[in-house]
């Protein structure tokens, strides 16, 4: 018997109770709930589960605007009946004026910014199409990168009209984003040192164009996420995170975020490791598998997408994780994803050249950020033992890559 959980609820009885969770399933995703079967999973048989197929339909259609769509299976053997509530169109579906969602085993009624995107939802409309509170708007930015990328000389009405920031109501949200200056939220960029309580620089910024923003996390990447190394006569640029990894992801997290909330973009490098988050789980209507493979494009702000995609920012809309992986093909790591209800984090490890052991390329990759970390730090960054972690370094100082700083306890280990 499978435990009670977000998308399954047994019910003993019925009672009102179960409308709550009606609502949740309708306006978040399909689900079932059980009668006949109590909370711990044990049998509690219906007497009749024809006529509580009867009562359950009645108590949908009195208490659930508007109706949901729903299907009705009664067992006569094991006395249960199955209700699985589909997910509807008509968004939101309210019990008593409210609207539910689920958490975890529970349904419980979504705040006011949850409700306002339930609206939009069902109006099929996004936040970037919605007017901007801000009309007094500049575009100079956006004057220049259409200048240079598809030689639009004059960024007048009917321009701004055919990239979706104009319209009869004036100026739209993503308008706003791509504006001078706006009242939006920006990114976060900080640069750890040995543990995240060492904070080796950090700066931010807001309120200032998304394509600026994007030039920002750019030079950012060029400081922090490229060295040169001197080969005899020559100077070698080397990428410790591939430029076409960070552009994608970053692209992504201020393309797909959720712009409705104020919180930054955060992009941290921290123990061997460029990390981007953004604000928002996943949209409506996409898994975590889909999300993973890269197989579905569900466009959170598909006016602010396409306009990246004309610019040539975005390559092809939905190809952004699987082209992050691509970039990481050829190498001996693999970048990663963290997704939450609330955030998206990908993870995008340094690249080293050095061919040795996994523990050794651990070290150099913690060590890439510049920071120097004593061995006891080095140890708990790449999660070995300590004689593991003194045989690395001893391999990697015999070879020249690492170097040691200071004596004895206060000895700490750097990149040559």
């Amino acid at each position: 018997m499978n435990r009670e959980g977000p998308s399954l609820e047994y019910k003993a009885a019925i009672t009102s109770s179960f409308l709550k969770t009606v609502s949740a399933y309708a306006n978040y995703g399909r689900g079932k709930i059980i009668f006949g079967i109590a909370d711990d999973g044990s049998p509690a048989p219906l007497a009749n589960p024809i006529q509580a197929c009867l009562n359950i339909e009645n108590k949908i259609n009195d208490s659930i605007e508007p109706r949901p769509r729903f299907s009705l299976l009664p067992d006569l053997q094991s006395s249960i009946v199955t209700l699985t509530v589909e997910e509807g169109l008509d968004k939101p579906y309210l019990y008593h004026g409210k609207a539910y969602c689920r958490n975890d085993s529970a349904s419980a009624p979504v705040d006011r910014l949850a409700l306002s995107r339930l609206v939009l939802e069902g109006e099929n409309r996004t936040f970037d199409s919605l007017p901007s509170s801000q009309q007094d708007l500049s575009f100079s930015i956006l004057d220049s990168t259409l200048r240079e990328s598809l030689n639009i000389e004059n960024t007048d009405d009917n321009v701004l009209k055919s990239l979706g920031l104009l319209n009869r109501d004036g100026y739209t949200n993503a308008a706003a984003l791509v504006a001078d200056k706006n009242s939006f939220p920006g990114t976060d960029f900080v640069r750890y040192g040995s543990t995240v309580d060492v904070i080796a620089s950090r700066s931010s910024n807001s309120g200032i164009s998304v394509l600026q923003q994007y030039q920002l996390a750019l030079d950012y990447y060029e400081t922090y996420c490229v060295v040169e190394v001197i080969d005899g006569t020559r100077r070698e640029r080397r990428e410790l995170v591939p430029a076409r990894a960070f552009r994608e992801a970053y692209v992504n997290a201020i393309v797909h975020r959720t712009w409705d909330v104020n919180a930054n973009v955060q992009v941290a490098i921290n123990n061997g490791q460029v990390s981007i988050t953004s604000p928002g789980g996943l949209p409506s209507g996409i898994t975590e598998f889909e999300y993973r493979e890269g197989r579905v494009s569900v466009l959170r702000n598909p006016i602010l997408a396409g306009l990246f995609l004309r610019l040539q920012l975005i390559e092809s809309l939905g190809s952004g994780i699987p082209r992050i992986k691509a970039a990481y093909e050829e190498t001996s790591c693999t970048p990663s994803f963290r997704i939450g209800p609330e955030s998206i984090s990908v993870m995008l490890p340094f690249v080293t050249a050095h061919k040795g052991t996994k523990d050794e390329q651990d070290i150099v990759r913690a060590l890439q950020s510049g920071t120097e970390l004593s061995r006891a730090q080095l140890q708990v960054v790449c999660n070995l033992t300590r004689d593991r972690t003194l045989t690395a370094i001893r391999a990697l100082i015999k070879d020249g890559t690492v170097k040691r700083v200071g004596k004895a306890r206060a000895s700490k280990y750097k990149l040559a």
